[in-house]
């Protein structure tokens, strides 16, 4: 994998992470909602997972957000899709 696309990576792995701390769920809340093991949001935080684009669209429903904001920097504004 070469530097870019680590940083594409990286940057997915936390946001996952932020957006769901800041959603106030825990790793098991949130895999539960999803109808997934905990160990598999762990995974994805650490960057170990290869997420299917089914459930990065899952986990976007989940926490309320659209899923073009799992791949950039975030700027410590949540941002909510309508309902």
């Amino acid at each position: 994998m070469d530097h870019h696309n680590r940083q594409f990576w990286k940057c997915f792995c936390k946001n996952v992470q932020h957006y769901r701390k800041e959603r106030g769920f825990t790793q098991k809340e949130l895999s539960l909602k999803m109808g997934v093991n905990r160990t598999y949001i762990c995974a994805l935080e650490q960057g170990r997972g290869n997420p299917t684009i089914r459930n990065i669209m899952r986990i976007s429903q989940e926490l309320k957000i659209d899923p073009v904001l799992l791949f950039y920097p975030h700027n410590n504004k949540y941002q909510k899709v309508n309902d």
